[in-house]
Protein backbone atom coordinates (compact mmCIF):
# COMPACT_ATOMS: atom_id res chain seq x y z
CA UNK A 1 0.00 0.00 0.00
CA UNK A 2 1.41 3.51 -1.01
CA UNK A 3 0.51 7.26 -0.69
CA UNK A 4 -1.35 8.34 -3.23
CA UNK A 5 -0.47 12.25 -3.47
CA UNK A 6 1.26 15.39 -2.03
CA UNK A 7 4.81 15.26 -0.58
CA UNK A 8 5.47 11.33 0.33
CA UNK A 9 3.45 10.57 -3.12
CA UNK A 10 4.53 6.74 -3.67
CA UNK A 11 5.72 6.10 0.37
CA UNK A 12 4.84 2.71 1.17
CA UNK A 13 2.83 2.32 4.66
CA UNK A 14 2.25 -1.05 6.42
CA UNK A 15 -0.70 -2.64 7.00
CA UNK A 16 0.64 -5.35 9.23
CA UNK A 17 3.73 -5.93 11.74
CA UNK A 18 4.87 -9.34 11.59
CA UNK A 19 4.30 -11.57 14.32
CA UNK A 20 0.74 -9.35 15.05
CA UNK A 21 -2.36 -10.90 13.57
CA UNK A 22 -4.57 -8.34 13.03
CA UNK A 23 -8.18 -8.00 11.34
CA UNK A 24 -7.36 -4.11 10.22
CA UNK A 25 -8.67 -3.41 6.94
CA UNK A 26 -6.87 -0.92 5.06
CA UNK A 27 -8.70 1.99 3.20
CA UNK A 28 -7.88 1.29 -0.48
CA UNK A 29 -6.44 3.70 -2.89
CA UNK A 30 -9.63 4.32 -4.76
CA UNK A 31 -11.18 4.83 -1.81
CA UNK A 32 -8.57 7.37 -0.16
CA UNK A 33 -8.58 9.26 -3.54
CA UNK A 34 -12.01 9.66 -3.79
CA UNK A 35 -12.35 11.11 -0.29
CA UNK A 36 -9.58 13.50 -1.17
CA UNK A 37 -11.45 14.74 -3.86
CA UNK A 38 -14.77 15.10 -1.73
CA UNK A 39 -12.51 16.71 0.95
CA UNK A 40 -10.80 19.24 -1.97
CA UNK A 41 -14.15 20.44 -2.82
CA UNK A 42 -15.58 21.12 -0.09
CA UNK A 43 -12.67 23.62 0.76
CA UNK A 44 -12.75 24.92 -2.60
CA UNK A 45 -16.43 25.76 -1.67
CA UNK A 46 -16.00 27.04 1.75
CA UNK A 47 -12.41 29.04 1.29
CA UNK A 48 -10.28 26.46 3.78
CA UNK A 49 -7.29 26.07 3.32
CA UNK A 50 -5.52 22.62 3.83
CA UNK A 51 -2.12 24.26 5.00
CA UNK A 52 -4.16 26.13 8.19
CA UNK A 53 -6.64 22.68 8.91
CA UNK A 54 -6.93 19.97 10.82
CA UNK A 55 -7.60 16.62 10.24
CA UNK A 56 -8.68 13.53 12.76
CA UNK A 57 -8.53 10.05 11.92
CA UNK A 58 -10.72 8.07 14.14
CA UNK A 59 -10.59 4.77 14.22
CA UNK A 60 -7.09 5.28 12.21
CA UNK A 61 -6.28 1.63 11.82
CA UNK A 62 -3.26 1.64 9.45
CA UNK A 63 -3.35 5.49 9.60
CA UNK A 64 -3.29 5.58 5.83
CA UNK A 65 -6.49 7.88 5.76
CA UNK A 66 -4.38 10.71 8.45
CA UNK A 67 -0.74 9.42 6.18
CA UNK A 68 -2.66 10.67 3.23
CA UNK A 69 -4.15 13.83 4.93
CA UNK A 70 -0.12 14.67 6.32
CA UNK A 71 1.49 14.62 2.99
CA UNK A 72 -1.28 16.40 1.33
CA UNK A 73 -0.31 19.67 3.71
CA UNK A 74 -2.68 19.41 6.73
CA UNK A 75 -1.55 21.76 9.80
CA UNK A 76 -2.18 19.35 12.41
CA UNK A 77 -4.09 15.31 12.31
CA UNK A 78 -4.79 13.38 14.73
CA UNK A 79 -4.78 9.25 15.05
CA UNK A 80 -7.30 7.70 17.14
CA UNK A 81 -7.81 4.24 17.84
CA UNK A 82 -8.63 1.80 20.76
CA UNK A 83 -6.71 -0.80 19.05
CA UNK A 84 -2.80 -1.50 20.18
CA UNK A 85 -2.16 -3.31 16.97
CA UNK A 86 -4.02 0.00 15.00
CA UNK A 87 -1.85 2.64 16.80
CA UNK A 88 1.63 0.09 16.51
CA UNK A 89 1.08 0.15 12.94
CA UNK A 90 0.13 3.71 13.08
CA UNK A 91 3.20 5.07 14.69
CA UNK A 92 5.50 2.49 12.57
CA UNK A 93 4.27 4.13 9.43
CA UNK A 94 4.50 7.49 10.62
CA UNK A 95 7.76 6.97 11.87
CA UNK A 96 8.76 5.84 8.37
CA UNK A 97 8.27 9.37 7.21
CA UNK A 98 10.99 10.92 8.80
CA UNK A 99 9.84 14.26 9.50
CA UNK A 100 11.52 16.91 11.48
CA UNK A 101 8.51 18.21 12.78
CA UNK A 102 5.93 16.40 14.13
CA UNK A 103 2.19 18.00 13.27
CA UNK A 104 0.46 14.72 14.73
CA UNK A 105 -0.86 13.12 17.49
CA UNK A 106 -1.43 9.61 17.68
CA UNK A 107 -3.78 8.55 20.76
CA UNK A 108 -5.31 5.34 22.27
CA UNK A 109 -9.12 5.98 22.57
CA UNK A 110 -12.25 5.15 21.92
CA UNK A 111 -15.21 6.73 19.88
CA UNK A 112 -17.51 7.10 22.38
CA UNK A 113 -15.32 8.90 24.85
CA UNK A 114 -12.85 10.72 22.98
CA UNK A 115 -9.22 11.12 24.96
CA UNK A 116 -8.24 14.38 23.13
CA UNK A 117 -7.05 16.89 26.53
CA UNK A 118 -6.40 19.91 24.05
CA UNK A 119 -8.82 22.64 22.89
CA UNK A 120 -9.11 21.84 19.01
CA UNK A 121 -11.74 21.77 16.20
CA UNK A 122 -10.96 19.74 13.53
CA UNK A 123 -12.06 21.16 10.09
CA UNK A 124 -12.25 17.23 8.72
CA UNK A 125 -13.42 13.87 10.48
CA UNK A 126 -12.68 10.85 9.31
CA UNK A 127 -14.29 8.37 11.00
CA UNK A 128 -13.66 4.25 9.72
CA UNK A 129 -14.78 1.70 12.34
CA UNK A 130 -14.55 -2.07 12.20
CA UNK A 131 -17.56 -2.33 10.50
CA UNK A 132 -19.08 -4.78 13.25
CA UNK A 133 -19.59 -1.07 14.96
CA UNK A 134 -22.56 0.55 14.27
CA UNK A 135 -22.74 4.30 14.02
CA UNK A 136 -24.85 5.44 16.86
CA UNK A 137 -26.17 8.70 18.26
CA UNK A 138 -23.42 8.74 20.90
CA UNK A 139 -20.68 8.08 18.81
CA UNK A 140 -21.74 11.40 16.81
CA UNK A 141 -22.61 13.39 19.87
CA UNK A 142 -18.52 12.47 21.18
CA UNK A 143 -17.58 13.87 17.72
CA UNK A 144 -19.18 17.24 18.22
CA UNK A 145 -17.06 18.60 20.90
CA UNK A 146 -14.66 18.88 18.61
CA UNK A 147 -16.06 19.85 15.18
CA UNK A 148 -17.18 23.40 14.38
CA UNK A 149 -20.24 24.85 12.01
CA UNK A 150 -18.20 24.15 8.93
CA UNK A 151 -16.22 20.83 9.82
CA UNK A 152 -16.52 18.06 7.45
CA UNK A 153 -17.19 14.45 8.58
CA UNK A 154 -16.66 11.46 6.56
CA UNK A 155 -18.02 8.03 7.69
CA UNK A 156 -16.90 4.76 6.19
CA UNK A 157 -19.49 1.86 6.91
CA UNK A 158 -20.65 -1.01 4.95
CA UNK A 159 -24.02 0.18 4.91
CA UNK A 160 -26.09 3.21 4.89
CA UNK A 161 -26.28 4.88 8.47
CA UNK A 162 -30.37 5.23 9.36
CA UNK A 163 -31.48 8.55 8.78
CA UNK A 164 -33.05 9.02 12.29
CA UNK A 165 -29.02 8.95 14.05
CA UNK A 166 -28.40 11.66 10.87
CA UNK A 167 -30.91 13.89 12.38
CA UNK A 168 -28.44 16.87 13.19
CA UNK A 169 -26.56 16.52 10.28
CA UNK A 170 -26.74 17.64 6.64
CA UNK A 171 -25.83 14.92 4.11
CA UNK A 172 -23.95 16.53 1.98
CA UNK A 173 -23.22 13.03 -0.26
CA UNK A 174 -23.50 9.28 -0.24
CA UNK A 175 -21.52 7.39 -2.09
CA UNK A 176 -21.39 3.79 -2.52
CA UNK A 177 -17.61 2.12 -3.46
CA UNK A 178 -18.28 -1.93 -4.02
CA UNK A 179 -19.20 -3.10 0.20
CA UNK A 180 -18.23 0.18 1.41
CA UNK A 181 -20.24 3.26 1.90
CA UNK A 182 -18.75 7.01 2.56
CA UNK A 183 -21.28 9.54 4.44
CA UNK A 184 -20.49 12.73 3.83
CA UNK A 185 -21.85 14.75 6.58
CA UNK A 186 -21.69 18.36 8.15
CA UNK A 187 -23.62 20.14 11.38
CA UNK A 188 -27.08 21.66 10.05
CA UNK A 189 -26.84 25.50 10.20
CA UNK A 190 -29.66 25.73 12.89
CA UNK A 191 -27.45 24.11 15.36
Amino acid sequence: MRIIAGKYKNKKIISNIKGISTTIKPTTSKIRESVFNIINNYFAKYDLITEESSFLDLCCGTGAIGIEAISRGFKQVYFLDNNYESLAITKRNLISLEKDDHNWRVIRSSIANLQITEEILFDVVYLDPPYNVRITNEKLEAISDFIHSNSLILIETPREISALILVNYEVISIKHYGNCVISVLKLKNNL
